[in-house]
C-alpha cells in the first residue's frame, strides 16, 4: 500500500465506478468487465498482457496472479475480495470474448475459467493454473458484508 498511497483514492474511486450489484443482492457486488491493464499495473506493477493498452482487458493472467491481485484490492478497499464462482459470473450478461479466471480452492492445482458462448450461455472449463493465455483475464468481487481483522469484526 506504500507504493500506491498517492493515488489510493484513485484506485478506490476506479474500482467503486465498475462495480455492478449481482441480481437481486446489494452485496456483493462484481466488476462489470473484465480487470483492464491500466487499473492492473496501478496494482500490481507489471503488465504481463500480450496485446498492450491501458484500456484493453489485462490478458496473460496466471490464477495466482488474479488471486494476488484480488487481495491487493482487498486491501486498497478494505473489504473481501475474490474471484467470482460460475454462478456468480453467470447473473452478468456475457459479453467478453476472452476466457476468464473463477475462483477456485489455492491448494488445486486446476481452477475454471469461463466464457460467454453462443446465445449468451457460459461455458466453463478447467485450466492448470498455470495458465498464460493472451485470451484470459479475470475480473474481481468485492463483499460489503462484516470484514474480520485479526479476531475483530469490522
Amino acid at each position: 500500500l506504500m507504493s500506491i498511497r498517492e493515488d489510493l483514492r484513485e484506485l478506490q474511486d476506479l474500482f467503486y465506478e465498475r462495480l455492478v450489484p449481482l441480481r437481486g443482492d446489494t452485496a456483493p457486488m462484481i466488476m462489470r468487465d473484465l480487470v483492464d491493464q491500466g487499473i492492473y499495473v496501478k496494482v500490481m506493477r507489471f503488465n504481463p498482457s500480450k496485446s498492450r493498452g491501458d484500456t484493453l482487458p489485462a490478458d496473460s493472467i496466471r490464477w495466482a496472479d488474479a488471486k494476488e491481485f484480488s487481495i491487493r484490492v482487498g486491501w486498497i478497499l478494505g473489504r473481501e475480495v475474490r474471484l467470482p464462482r460460475s454462478d456468480e459470473i453467470s447473473q452478468l450478461t456475457a459479453s467478453s470474448v476472452m476466457s476468464e479466471w473463477l475462483d477456485a480452492p489455492e491448494t488445486a492445482p486446476i481452477a475454471p475459467a469461463a466464457q460467454a458462448g453462443e446465445n449468451q450461455t457460459l461455458n466453463a472449463t478447467a485450466l492448470d493454473k498455470k495458465t498464460q493465455s493472451a485470451g484470459l483475464g479475470f475480473r474481481v468481487l468485492v463483499t460489503f458484508g462484516c470484514l474480520q481483522i485479526r479476531g475483530s469484526v469490522t
